[in-house]
């Protein structure tokens, strides 16, 4: 179980919205999930560059662990120090519904 004093940073989750702009078309936003400002630990497991293409990209991995909270899925995102994060997965670590793992990705 994560202790209390671990929590000491803030994220918002975010999950995406479909609204149609003046023309009708699709554009996608996105909402506050949940409550915002989640109490969270934050670790920077991995930082690294990629090449792709001809084209060098910085790539961040950030682990967000926050209480038990369901719903959390691949789709939506984390807001946090005024950066954003990709979900690529969100995990139970002990199957005891108390804590849950967030990683993420951030790309510069």
């Amino acid at each position: 179980m994560i202790d209390a004093g671990q929590l000491d940073n803030r994220i918002t989750l975010q999950t995406p919205t479909a609204t149609l702009d003046s023309a009708g078309q699709p554009i996608r936003t996105w909402a506050t999930y949940g409550t915002a400002n989640l109490p969270a630990k934050v670790e920077q497991v991995t930082g690294g560059e990629t090449i792709r293409g001809r084209q060098t990209s910085a790539e961040t991995t950030i682990v967000f662990t926050v209480r038990w909270l369901s719903g959390v899925t691949a789709q939506m995102r984390v807001s946090w120090d005024s950066r954003t994060f990709g979900i690529v997965r969100a995990a139970d670590p002990y199957g005891d519904r108390r804590e849950l793992r967030i990683e993420c990705k951030e790309a510069v």
